[in-house]
């Protein structure tokens, strides 16, 4: 482990997450000034519709075939008309009998708080902490939010509503009913785009579909938090939020736990990488994403752990 990763790990221990997200947040606008700086300079960080759309295809991006959006926008550069464009590009590639969905998480603290924290959920009104890309996607006319307190996702396309409906009744945050599950049961793609794949909810689907999975990823217990749905009525949701002991060890905070699923998607062949703009993008399926995890728990012990520490743990 690398000593600025150390560094991180000991401060994600010690500091309560409010200082943790103040310390996120300004570290975001030092990014965002540098990144201004950056494409003020460049005259080619400029792309519009039709350059997205062709680098989409390049990539390996389906029509017709159902995707889930992960990018950090200011990576892809300078685009012409900003998140409406990219949504529009990826529309214009994956054709109209797609669905496109995106992570709108309204979580501005630990799942734990949020889930204790008593102000309700509100899927009409709550932002979405994932970017400005995916408040977006939930303004557009026919975009529906799931109800999941912690998790809810943001489908627009033909199965919108199947894939929003159920997600507050599933037990865990990528079960059964939630938009994660059912994109794997349809094969959909999965789309990563200046974030490389450690940051991708649906890694924790193969927790939920392996039976004895080795590691109590979930606190037992399940909290419960009001939600407004979409139509204004109110209901009590239960949820179970993560095991925060794992983060540190995972494949979104980890970098061996990164390498080491990163080599086994592309050991697997299941990962294409490529351009969009001045981003690095990866593609690839969300049931093939279960297999290759499946895959490396049989043969390892472990999904997007560490190795090493989940066997301390597990003894």
């Amino acid at each position: 482990m690398s000593v600025r990763q150390t560094v991180r790990n000991l401060l994600i221990a010690v500091l309560p997450t409010a200082a943790i997200e103040h310390i996120k947040a300004a570290r975001k606008t030092v990014r965002r000034n540098q990144w201004e700086r950056s494409v003020a300079k460049d005259p080619d960080a400029k792309i519009g519709q039709d350059e997205l759309e062709a680098y989409l295809r390049d990539l390996g991006v389906e029509r017709g075939r159902d995707l889930i959006l992960h990018c950090s926008m200011r990576k892809i550069g300078l685009v012409d008309g900003g998140a409406p464009t990219l949504i529009a590009a990826l529309k214009g590639v994956l054709g109209p009998d797609a669905t496109l969905l995106m992570p709108t998480y309204p979580l501005t603290k630990g799942a734990v708080e949020h889930m204790q924290d008593p102000t309700p959920f509100d899927v009409r009104t709550d932002k979405s902490t994932m970017g400005r890309i995916t408040n977006t996607l939930m303004a557009m006319p026919g975009a529906i939010r799931s109800a999941h307190p912690t998790h809810s996702v943001t489908a627009l396309g033909p199965d919108a509503d199947a894939y929003t409906r159920d997600h507050h009744k599933s037990p865990t945050p990528c079960g059964p009913g939630s938009a994660f599950w059912h994109l794997s049961e349809k094969g959909g793609q999965i789309l990563c785009i200046g974030i490389g794949i450690g940051k991708v909810t649906s890694h924790h689907v193969i927790e939920d579909k392996v039976d004895n999975f080795p590691i109590e990823v979930y606190f037992p217990e399940r909290l419960t938090k009001r939600v407004i749905f979409a139509d204004g009525h109110e209901e009590e949701v239960e949820a179970k939020a993560h095991d925060e002991r794992w983060t540190l060890y995972r494949v979104d905070n980890d970098e061996a736990a990164y390498n080491e699923v990163h080599a086994a998607m592309k050991a697997g062949g299941v990962v294409v990488e490529g351009p969009v703009g001045r981003a690095t993008a990866h593609l690839f399926r969300a049931d093939h994403l279960d297999r290759v995890l499946g895959e490396r728990l049989k043969r390892e012990g472990t999904t997007i752990y560490r190795l090493s520490e989940v066997r301390k743990a597990v003894g």
